[in-house]
């Protein structure tokens, strides 16, 4: 008797498990459901176009165009291979974005903008306190792809003991090596 409710609980509880990890993994990726959680966030989802996409392992990030404004959408796959909203941010950016963004543990630097013909490579300082409230500092040299809305994603296997109290700045470069940063700070 014990080996029949042994041999039906198991498949039981694994089917449990089964639909709690499904429904549990948060709102999978669909145009629909991408711009209603960005109505949601900025009260107001007109005119949004999606202008490049990038896959880096178990992440995908989206940029796209908001009311004239550079946006990024960070996508998590999950268990079962499907992608779920881990960030969406916009804002009053007009040329590109940067960020260093936790994801599942570890850190990544995103850049994302619009291209230009003379548009080359970016480096980013990037500043702060590390997990022990000791200063540090990094520079990241990034090329900048060809598309005409690149998206750059770089693991930062050096950060991985850092909270989050850091700080970067990015500066641009021509293919002439020339400073072009002023460009994008209009």
């Amino acid at each position: 008797m014990k080996k029949i409710v042994l041999i039906c609980v198991f498949p039981a509880a694994a089917i449990v498990v089964f639909l709690i990890l499904l429904l549990s993994e948060g709102l999978p990726y669909t145009r629909e459901v991408f711009e209603n959680q960005i109505s949601k966030e900025y009260n107001n989802a007109s005119k949004i176009i999606i202008l490049n996409e990038k896959e880096t392992g178990d992440i995908k990030v989206i940029i796209f165009d908001k009311d004239d404004n550079i946006g990024k959408c960070v996508l998590l796959k999950n268990f079962f291979g499907r992608y779920s909203i881990f960030e969406i941010a916009c804002g009053d950016s007009r040329q590109y974005r940067s960020s260093i963004d936790k994801i599942s543990g570890k850190y990544y630097f995103i850049l994302l903008g619009k291209n230009t013909d003379y548009l080359d490579r970016a480096v980013v300082h990037i500043y702060g306190l590390d997990g022990e409230d000791r200063p540090f500092e990094l520079n990241k040299e990034v090329k900048i792809p060809e598309d005409e809305y690149y998206i750059v994603v770089e693991e930062m296997d050096n950060a991985k003991n850092y909270n989050n109290n850091f700080s970067d700045s990015t500066m641009f470069y021509d293919k002439n090596g020339n400073d072009i940063t002023r460009l994008f700070y209009r």
